[in-house]
């Protein structure tokens, strides 16, 4: 299943995962959680996120810099890395 497909479908967009990223309140948590909330969604709609954890956390304090445009950067880079 496409991992776009699977955002899709289940209401949750890319600029969810973007604003549970950007929230600093646990700065560092927050991407942590982040990044762990999108590879539960993403296996509960059939896809594996194979993004290694760090590089994922990386990501994610990109996503939240706005270092992509949203969302259809995100979804992207997310397929790139789901079986």
């Amino acid at each position: 299943m496409a991992t776009t497909e699977a955002l899709n479908r289940s209401g949750i967009s890319p600029k969810e995962i973007e604003d549970v990223s950007f929230g600093n309140v646990i700065h560092n948590g927050n991407k942590r959680t982040a990044y762990a909330a999108t590879k539960a969604f993403l296996k509960l709609n059939g896809d594996h996120l194979r993004m290694p954890t760090e590089e994922g956390i990386d990501f994610m304090v990109d996503v939240a810099q706005k270092k992509y445009e949203v969302p259809k950067e995100i979804a992207s880079i997310l397929k790139q890395y789901c079986t």
